[in-house]
């Protein structure tokens, strides 16, 4: 059997695949904290692998946040035995076992939940600034997002103009030293740091003016709303 449309379903342990839908790899997996889409699902003779279990492919994204780039080389260059770079690692149609992947959305209706998750941003610009706060009922859903999130500021965010700037800066230091003159090479420097649950990036020297935050929080939800 070969499901590859997008909306088609499969059930194992009464658990719910649905190609299109994303997932996250979890610990059981060499792709841990990676999130991805389920693009194939095969089972009986169909499969590729010997396994018992269904063989479901998936497409993970490429990772832009620098602690999810760090984690996945040094455990992928440990398992080789040689150094690996995120280009060498085949991301696009990795074959996964149902328990190395957790359905990002399969607890999101469940009504006996104690805790959500906060995804939080915090970011300023010379002319704008502001905080957003959304709420997940699952970690994954809330890491999910916050990946989303980062991706989007790289690719025409905050993040993409700091970097185009820095660029430029670069360049024209460039002139400048083969001028004679000195550049100030602390401030106006991008600086990003970023974990498994946050991310921040901000211009040195500016960071009241210049700062974009992200990050997720456990909150334990004190009587019954859900």
């Amino acid at each position: 059997m070969i499901l590859n449309k997008e909306g088609d379903v499969f059930e194992y342990e009464g658990i719910k695949y649905t190609v299109g839908e994303f997932i996250y790899a979890n610990k059981n997996s060499d792709y841990e904290g990676l999130f991805g889409v389920i693009k194939e699902i095969r089972d009986g003779d169909d499969k590729d692998t010997e396994n018992e279990t269904p063989d479901i492919y998936c497409a993970f994204e490429n990772p832009v946040i620098p602690y999810d780039v760090e984690r996945i080389e040094k455990h992928f260059s440990k398992l080789y035995g040689e150094e690996k770079k995120l280009d060498d690692i085949a991301l696009d149609e990795v074959i996964m076992a149902p328990e190395h992947i957790s359905v990002v959305h399969a607890c999101q209706t469940q009504t006996d939940a104690k805790k959500v998750f906060l995804l939080l941003e915090d970011w300023a610009t010379d002319d704008d600034e502001g905080i957003n706060i959304e709420a997940y009922a699952t970690s994954e859903e809330a890491l999910l997002n916050l990946r989303l999130k980062v991706r989007e500021e790289y690719e025409s965010g905050l993040v993409a103009m700091w970097l185009n700037n820095e660029a430029t800066e670069d360049s024209e230091e460039s002139d400048d030293e083969e001028s004679g003159d000195e550049a100030d090479e602390e401030d106006g420097k991008l600086v990003i740091e970023s974990y498994a649950d946050s991310f921040e990036a901000y211009v040195g020297g500016f960071y009241s003016s210049s700062h974009y935050s992200v990050s997720v929080q456990e909150k334990r939800v004190i009587g019954g709303g859900l």
